[in-house]
């Protein structure tokens, strides 16, 4: 029996992966969950992204797994606010405003959006 074993690399593929996935952010195929916001705009969005970025919608996706495309109402969360921070866990950063850097922050603090740090 022949027990030698292979090694397949992919020289670039964290930064493929980083590229695609932040090309997906506008691309509305494959999305699989709605958020919408207090001002009533809503946004698509992949839930594989969205858990993979805030702890409260991976405990969410996880306990509610069996609905296909699910609608989460944002409660407090304004239009621009839900996208600057879609946007930041899309690409891994955003540029908002100071007016609106407070606001942003406590939505991440709230959806518990990991890494979310403050650089000016």
């Amino acid at each position: 029996m022949d027990v030698r074993r292979y090694e397949l690399r992919w020289t670039h593929h964290q930064s493929t992966v980083v590229a695609e996935v932040g090309s997906l952010y506008r691309d509305a195929a494959l999305v699989d969950v709605t958020l919408a916001c207090e001002d009533q705009r809503t946004y698509q969005a992949h839930k594989l992204v969205l858990s993979a970025c805030s702890q409260y919608f991976q405990g969410l996706f996880s306990r509610h797994s069996a609905h296909q495309h699910p609608i989460i109402f944002l409660k407090d969360v304004s239009g621009d606010e839900c996208e600057a921070l879609l946007t930041y866990m899309y690409r891994g950063e955003v540029s908002v405003s100071h007016d609106q850097i407070h606001r942003i922050l406590r939505v991440a603090n709230s959806l518990q959006v990991k890494t979310c740090l403050l650089h000016s």
